[in-house]
């Protein structure tokens, strides 16, 4: 069982957080970042040239194809048409309201690692920041891009949710294939990141 990093305790809860360092709860997680920073992913802005264009922290692995050039390992997708698109367009189908909080929340969070990787900026949890605030705008925001059920009733569900629920947590971090592993999708990460350059209006890259 994963220990907190800074008191050793076991967790009931799986809680990761980057290079699968786990933390009791939020408060020795900002506590430890500090010292766990400097071992952690790079943010790619700060080790690229001026003006030259970032790459990603965290590569993904690649292979070779007939020609002998390189490409990217491409994963698989099984299921049905409707369960591709539900990955793909993770707000655009009749699921649950619970689940659309949750995919709500985990976008935010993939949202806020992917900009640390991606672009060199630290946001919320990143900065050592109640990243509270942040996730209200970032909601507000999303009004739009939800569905049309979503209502001030439905905002405040999310807020009283993001900080107390078992998996969707903003006072911890997410990663690409935390999000895959646990909805068991290899697309849900790219379904949500899409989503989120829309609600942002910023590309990744």
């Amino acid at each position: 069982m994963p220990k907190c990093a800074v008191c050793q305790a076991e967790s009931t809860q799986r809680r990761p957080t980057l290079a699968n360092t786990y933390y009791c709860g939020a408060e020795h997680q900002k506590q430890h970042w500090p010292t766990h920073k400097p071992s952690c992913k790079a943010p790619a802005a700060t080790a690229t040239p001026s003006g030259a264009k970032p790459t990603a922290g965290r590569a993904e692995p690649r292979g070779k194809d007939e020609r002998g050039g390189f490409k990217m390992n491409v994963h698989p997708v099984s299921g049905s048409p409707a369960d591709l698109m539900s990955q793909l367009e993770p707000f655009a189908v009749n699921i649950p309201k619970q689940q659309v909080y949750e995919r709500l929340i985990d976008a935010y969070r993939l949202w806020i690692d992917d900009c640390y990787v991606w672009r060199g900026e630290n946001i919320g949890l990143y900065a050592q920041e109640d990243p509270y605030p942040e996730f209200v705008k970032f909601v507000k925001k999303a009004r739009k891009h939800l569905p049309s059920w979503f209502k001030d009733e439905d905002e405040k569900a999310v807020l009283a949710m993001c900080r107390s629920h078992e998996w969707a947590d903003i006072n911890f971090a997410v990663e690409k294939q935390d999000i895959n592993e646990h909805y068991g999708s290899t697309m849900m990460a790219m379904g949500l990141r899409m989503w989120t350059e829309k609600v942002t209006g910023k590309k990744l890259t």
